[in-house]
C-alpha cells in the first residue's frame, strides 16, 4: 500500500467512527458533524475533534453541538484543541512506504510482542499510557503490544486495539 492508499483506508474508518461519508475530510477549515448512535453508546455528551488535511472535523452530540460552536468557532487549529472541554492529544503520522527503508533491530534492546492475556504481565508499568492502560478492575482495550526492552526495563512500547476484523 503507498500513502495515497492509506489515508484512503483511514478515512473510511475515521468516517464509520464519526457516523459520516468520507468527503467530510474533502472540506476546509472547522465543520460540525453531530453524531447519533456514537454519542447515545456512551450515553454521555460526546465532543471529539478530529483534524486530517484541511479539515478540523468537530464531532459532538447534539446536546453539546451550540457550545462547541460557541468555544470553537473563529479559532486556529492549534486553538481548537486547547478547548478546555477536549482532554488530550494523539498525533498520527503517515509514512511515505516508497521511502522508507527497513532497519534491522539494535541488538542491545530485547524485544516481544504480547496478545489478548498476554498483556496481563504488564500490569502495573507506567510511562505508557497512550499505547496500554489497565483499569481499576485490570481490563485494558489493547489487544497487542511490541516493546523493547534494555537491561529489564521497557524502553518503548506500543499497541493497538482491535478495531475490525
Amino acid at each position: 500500500m503507498d500513502k495515497k492508499e492509506i489515508t484512503e483506508v483511514i478515512k473510511e474508518h475515521l468516517a464509520d467512527f464519526l457516523e459520516c461519508g468520507v468527503d467530510i475530510f474533502q472540506q476546509k477549515g472547522l465543520v460540525f458533524h453531530v453524531v447519533g448512535s456514537r454519542a447515545e453508546a456512551y450515553q454521555k455528551p460526546f465532543f471529539q475533534v478530529i483534524s486530517m488535511e484541511n479539515a478540523i472535523i468537530a464531532a459532538v452530540s447534539s446536546s453539546v453541538l451550540k457550545e462547541a460552536e460557541r468555544l470553537l468557532t473563529g479559532k486556529s487549529r492549534e486553538e481548537i484543541f486547547e478547548c478546555p472541554l477536549l482532554y488530550g492529544q494523539s498525533v498520527y503520522f503517515i509514512p511515505d512506504v516508497k521511502q522508507s527503508r527497513r532497519k534491522e533491530m539494535l541488538p542491545e534492546y530485547t524485544y516481544r510482542m504480547l496478545e489478548g492475556e498476554g498483556l496481563l504481565e504488564l500490569q502495573g508499568i507506567k510511562g505508557f499510557d497512550n499505547s496500554l492502560m489497565f483499569d481499576a478492575d485490570g481490563n485494558t482495550g489493547t489487544y497487542i503490544v511490541f516493546y523493547a526492552e534494555r537491561d529489564g526495563e521497557i524502553a518503548g512500547l506500543a499497541g493497538a486495539s482491535i478495531e475490525s476484523e
